[in-house]
């Protein structure tokens, strides 16, 4: 005889009833699947069973016996992606670097590409080179929300052991933006006249007209991050306006008079600049169609796919970024409801979708998500992240949920896998690795795998 499943379990089968809203809501909804995992109960077993119940978070820990199941997962993906739900993650901070550890040694990545500034991160690593310490060098060129967490910084301590060495792990970025110190403008504050240097070098007549000035003092401010609080007046606006086509071209006649990884790495940059002044001007004057981050995110595609084609052919990429850019299909994530779309500007592509076009079948996305606890950077830069929260329990069926009825304090789950009875990871359930925003969708589809932490920790400040 059947008993009855305890309160917690009545009220999770109410998530199932957001089925038929969200197949209803999806063009491309998952036929359904007939599979023994028909509850909570059994569902809460099948993970016990074959999600991998991961041992350590501590990078020092390089028994990595616990992280197999994620090297059968990832297969012969060369581009390796490692997301967080808000940047204040610190225990997922910690889970990440030890597995970008695992990912250099045990299965052949050798390059570390942050959601940090494309030119800023190409600075950093050749200062690193030059024996500048790695922390030194990336507090110089990326957020501080990485460079003064406790939970990273073992890390950058491991890229800095390693750079002389065979099999250095190389850091690289892929952002539009200029992503050093908004005070100092850290390697931002040299963008101008480096490009004006390199111009100079080849010979360029750009520098000598009329217009170069007032066209390098917007490059400066754009590299600067002047306009992050400061609105670009309508002369400046202009100046970028009808000097930046003049740049591309010239960048793109460079590069195609003397072929060579600088000449293609301007290019690039060139590209990624552009990108960001546009970002900037629509951030202050909207524009129907496009927002600043469909502008950032495509660029930062482009960027990902001409790193892993012409920086580094044939080699493999982590990169360590936001669950929201890595994600694939966002716009088929729906509010907890089922009734609504959770980001309604749908021009709005993240990276991750649009480099999985660009690198079909070369693309492995981890999303990471918490059962509970609290989150918070580990450096305030003048007000624009909040302070740590603590994260509210998550919905009675969520995935958060499920994870932790398996009294596990880190899984990984495959979502893409083929584990016995596995069909139904691949259908709708709410989650929150989007800013810790429940959402409903078909999670399968926006990552590959997901990370569970059981009790987040706030990131921590280091010196």
């Amino acid at each position: 005889m059947r008993r009855h499943r305890p309160t917690a379990f009545r009220r999770g089968r109410r998530a199932l009833a957001l089925v038929p809203l969200f197949l209803a809501a999806c063009d491309s909804a998952p036929e359904a699947v007939v599979s023994p995992v028909t509850d909570e109960r059994s569902a809460v077993e099948w993970l016990r069973t074959n999600a991998a119940s991961v041992r350590s978070v501590q990078f020092d820990d390089t028994n990595y016996a616990d992280l197999q199941p994620l090297r059968a997962a990832i297969g012969n993906a060369r581009v390796v992606m490692l997301g967080e739900s808000t940047h204040g993650d610190g225990t997922a901070f910690r889970a990440k670097a030890r597995l970008v550890r695992f990912l250099h040694e045990e299965m052949g990545f050798d390059v570390l590409a942050f959601e940090g500034g494309l030119y800023d991160m190409e600075q950093a690593w050749q200062q690193v080179r030059r024996g500048t310490p790695a922390l030194a060098a990336v507090r110089e060129s990326l957020f501080e929300i990485w460079t003064y967490s406790q939970e990273v910084q073992p890390l950058f301590e491991y890229v800095g052991q390693r750079a002389t060495s065979a099999r250095p792990l190389e850091l690289a970025g892929f952002d539009s933006q200029f992503t050093g110190p908004l005070v100092s403008g850290g390697t931002g504050a040299t963008f101008a006249a480096t490009l004006e240097a390199y111009l100079a070098s080849r010979g360029s007549p750009f520098i000598n007209t009329p217009e170069w000035p007032a066209f390098r003092a917007v490059v400066d401010r754009i590299a600067r991050q002047v306009y992050r609080r400061t609105r670009p007046d309508a002369a400046e606006r202009e100046s970028f306006a009808f000097g930046m086509p003049w740049l591309t071209v010239e960048l793109s006649r460079l590069q195609a008079a003397s072929p060579s990884l600088e000449s293609a790495r301007w290019k690039q940059i060139g590209d990624a600049l552009d990108a960001q002044g546009r970002a900037w001007f629509v951030y202050w004057e909207p524009v129907r169609g496009t927002d600043y981050s469909t502008i950032r995110d495509s660029s930062m595609a482009r960027n990902l796919h001409w790193l892993a084609t012409s920086a580094y052919p044939g080699r493999k990429i982590v990169v360590w970024a936001a669950n929201a850019h890595i994600g694939n299909g966002v716009q088929r994530v729906l509010n907890p409801s089922g009734t609504a779309p959770l980001y309604p500007a749908t021009s709005f592509i993240p990276m991750g979708e649009i480099a999985r076009r660009l690198l079909p079948g070369q693309v492995y996305s981890v999303g990471f998500v918490a059962g509970g606890g609290r989150t918070g950077p580990a450096r305030v830069r003048e007000g624009e992240l909040s302070p740590p929260t603590t994260l509210a329990p998550p919905m009675v069926g969520s995935w958060e949920w499920l994870f932790r009825q398996t009294e596990r304090p880190y899984l990984f789950l495959n979502l893409v896998g083929n584990a016995p009875n596995g069909s139904w990871v691949r259908g709708p359930r709410i989650a929150r690795p989007l800013g810790n925003v429940h959402a409903l969708a078909d999670w399968s589809t926006v990552f590959d795998g997901l990370f569970f932490v059981a009790q987040m920790e706030a990131a921590t400040a280091g010196l």
